[in-house]
């Protein structure tokens, strides 16, 4: 705790700017900052003492009552999480003796859960208070004791009987429904006996959406559970409750379809012996079939598992020429049901493609491209969707043998089809190109499909390009793992310090510097006579020696000269010399473009060339004292390689100068 307070002093001093001169006038004030964490730190470890040592007595008093759970409202979701917590826990470990004690405090907490859950909430804090509650109350049955779920459900029960059929009281009707529902479970044969006849037996007279859905879902439970009452209510009851839901076919709700196909699933599951003659199975395939293109989400996938389902169970009694005759039948009804019907085909074939046989699958086929001719859009669309699933799903080479098919479930589609789903079709040749070429799908493209046939040569003439900037990127990624391969072995010598570095630059540029200024120091001045051509000059006059020698002056150039306009250019007018001159200066001057990489941003190192950069970047990471060691060493190499140049440089000036 002192390493806390010596931080936050640290950041107060920081935060405020506290110098040297005024640490010394405010050490009273952190002394009284320090003091006062320290008094915090020792209350807040008091505290947390004092809540453990409090804990057994509130195991044994509060716990037990319930009371933070009917009286403190703020405290109701913490309350039902540490129940759930200390449930799932002891049933974890598989302690016995933890699970029998918290099931002794049962009576106290599942009416108080029970009555939080009939409560209408106001507000979203008591709708989450109101969920949890019947979260705590589906774990809180699995170890509470039998009797009390049996009188919790008799109570139930007469609750809901007392309920009217007003605005008012469907909530709490609701509310009732879902609580009957959840403790369903735990009751004997009986007691399931008596909410069937109560709540579930007058499904088609019921005409409120919502309680028609909970009765779909009491009845879901009760087909579904593995509990001895509900499979002992089933067994004895089963042809009632299958007339009883084919009764309701007409009367059930859209909110109702996805409970309802579950109670089918569950009983066709249930009976593994029914065949293609079985009532129950013809009259569920259709009512699945219009549900594979329900908004619901759920009610679709419940839908294509009820069709597997079928087809799982005629599957065993080897039928399935029969079950694709069953399918295939929805192909003559309306537009809607076609279009369901190639959906639902279309998961048969991609989950039972080794047992409906090639002569099945080439029917379903031939059917889906002769659709594709329909004006109906929404026909249309189910028919890529499955032509889509037959090229993915199938073998190459069955694909490949049914090309002719396939392209003329793609080319026979109405001018308006194909403006429509331009999109579909296009990703459609795109994968048959990629898969088995364009000459493959030409020869069943008639002559005068000219769009089609330009389409699948653009297309070929893409993949042939992504190909090879695939091919190109392989090679180059193999030539820079070459070289990164390569300066893994190069030994790298220790980096110089900033100062040294400098130092061996300076102490270099000044020694060429005083050489060559010592060079041209020792070359002989040249002296010569000036004379003129009609006088004669005597010699041994020591005077006119001394007036006629002179130093030959250096030829400057002036400051503010102007090059002539008429300087020669190559490639001009006049004779041309070869511009093989011109052609390696430019041959020496880079733009970067090679060192670019292929397949990422920035630039690469390449085998036998120059590092593509020299400089340092100021980034936020270069303050970090952990990375301290890399930004030194990169900025050696960048002092180093600028060194290099500039001796480079010294020594082409040298050059030059010398030339001249």
């Amino acid at each position: 705790m002192d390493r806390n307070c010596l931080k936050l002093q640290l950041a107060f001093d920081r935060k405020y700017g506290i110098f040297q001169a005024e640490q010394e006038s405010l050490h009273w004030l952190r002394s009284l900052f320090s003091s006062s964490l320290r008094i915090l730190s020792t209350f807040h470890s008091c505290t947390f003492i004092f809540i453990y040592l409090l804990l057994p007595l509130l195991l044994t008093n509060t716990f037990a009552a319930g009371m933070a759970v009917s009286d403190r409202k703020e405290l109701r979701l913490a309350v039902m999480a540490g129940l759930r917590k200390l449930i799932l826990s002891a049933k974890k470990s598989e302690n016995s003796a933890d699970l029998a004690e918290l099931g002794r405090f049962d009576k106290n907490y599942l009416p108080i859960l029970f009555n939080i859950y009939t409560i209408k909430p106001i507000g979203s804090d008591e709708e989450g208070q109101r969920l949890a509650a019947l979260e705590t109350i589906k774990l809180y049955l699995t170890i509470s004791r039998p009797e009390l779920n049996q009188q919790l459900f008799s109570n139930a029960l007469e609750r809901l009987n007392a309920s009217s059929d007003e605005p008012e009281d469907h909530f709490i009707k609701e509310s009732i429904l879902d609580l009957i529902k959840t403790l369903i479970p735990y009751q004997g044969a009986d007691s399931i006996a008596i909410i069937y006849e109560q709540c579930v037996k007058n499904l088609p007279a019921i005409k409120n959406n919502k309680e028609q859905k909970k009765a779909y879902r009491i009845l879901e439970e009760i087909v579904s559970s593995e509990s001895e009452g509900c499979k002992q209510f089933v067994r004895a009851n089963r042809k009632d409750v299958q007339r009883l839901l084919g009764k309701s076919l007409n009367t059930a709700a859209t909110s109702s379809k996805g409970a309802r196909l579950r109670c089918f699933n569950h009983l066709i599951k249930a009976q593994p012996q029914l065949d293609q003659d079985s009532k129950l199975i013809r009259s569920v395939v259709p009512e699945a079939i219009l549900c594979c293109k329900d908004i619901n989400e759920k009610c679709r996938q419940i839908a294509f598992e009820l069709i597997n389902t079928v087809g799982e169970t005629l599957m065993g009694h080897d039928q399935m020429q029969q079950f694709v005759l069953l399918m295939t039948a929805g192909l003559a009804g309306s537009p809607p049901m076609i279009s369901c019907s190639i959906l639902a085909l279309a998961s048969v074939l991609h989950n039972f493609t080794g047992a409906l046989g090639q002569d099945n699958i080439r029917l379903i086929l031939d059917n889906v491209a002769t659709l594709s001719s329909c004006p109906a859009r929404e026909i249309v669309t189910s028919c890529l969707s499955f032509v889509k699933v037959y090229c993915s799903a199938l073998p190459s080479l069955m694909v490949q043998a049914s090309l002719d098919t396939v392209m003329r479930a793609l080319t026979g589609m109405t001018e308006d089809c194909q403006r429509h789903f331009r999109l579909k079709v296009r990703d459609l040749l795109d994968r048959l190109v990629r898969k088995y070429g364009a000459d493959s799908l030409t020869p069943f493209v008639a002559p005068t499909d000219e769009t089609m046939l330009k389409r699948i040569r653009n297309l070929r003439k893409l993949n042939d390009r992504k190909n090879r900037k695939r091919k190109q990127a392989k090679e180059a990624s193999r030539e820079e793992e070459e070289a990164a391969s390569l300066e893994d072995f190069l030994v790298k010598a220790k980096p110089k310090s900033i100062e040294e570095i400098l130092a061996d630059s300076d102490s270099e540029l000044e020694g060429e510097e005083g050489a060559h200024s010592a060079q041209k120091s020792k070359k002989p001045a040249g002296a010569w006579i000036e004379e003129d051509a009609e006088t004669i000059i005597d010699f041994t006059d020591a005077a006119v020696a001394r007036k006629a020698l002179q130093v030959a002056g250096r030829k400057r150039k002036r400051a503010m000269s102007v090059k002539s306009g008429f300087s020669y250019q190559t490639g001009g007018v006049g004779i041309h010399r070869p511009l093989h001159a011109a052609a390696s200066v430019k041959s020496g001057v880079s733009t970067g473009g090679e060192y670019k990489s292929r397949k990422a941003a920035g630039d690469v190192k390449r085998k036998g060339q120059f590092d593509p950069y020299a400089y340092l970047p100021l980034q936020r990471s270069a303050l970090n004292r952990r990375k301290r060691a890399k930004g030194i060493g990169q900025l050696a190499s960048v002092v180093k390689g600028a060194k290099s140049g500039a001796l480079k440089g010294a020594k082409a000036k040298k050059h030059r100068k010398n030339t001249l």
